[in-house]
């Protein structure tokens, strides 16, 4: 799946729908026009979240980008994460203490991380 961005601000009315405190004026690291490979999706209480590509996986709503391919990823399992949330990851991304290692920056999980962008964008090719 890929995706363009069209916005890197949430607008007031998106940020009510969102929960999110319309005092933030949080600026998200996506370029706008720039195309983006997808890693994964949430969707959590009606809300639907992109894992993005950055330094780490960085979540991003989806209404800040139109989808340009909208292939599923072959490599994303589907997995139920709580009472009311979904996600399309892959398999690697479901490994226990992922997330948090990949912020820490521990080199292995690193390695792994490098290596899921470098299949879903060879997929999405």
């Amino acid at each position: 799946m890929k995706v363009t961005c069209i916005e890197n601000r949430l607008t007031s009315n998106q940020k009510l729908k969102l929960g999110i405190a319309t005092e933030n004026d949080f600026k998200y690291p996506f370029e706008i026009g720039e195309t983006y490979t997808v890693l994964g999706i949430t969707c959590q209480m009606g809300q639907t979240i992109l894992e993005m590509p950055y330094f780490y996986i960085f979540p991003a709503p989806m209404c800040l980008f139109n989808i340009v391919d909208d292939r599923l990823s072959s490599y994303w399992k589907l997995r139920k994460r709580s009472e009311h949330g979904i996600s399309f990851w892959p398999e690697e991304f479901y490994q226990e203490y992922f997330h948090d290692d990949l912020s820490d920056g521990v080199p292995e999980v690193v390695d792994i991380y490098k290596q899921v962008i470098k299949k879903l964008e060879e997929e999405f090719a």
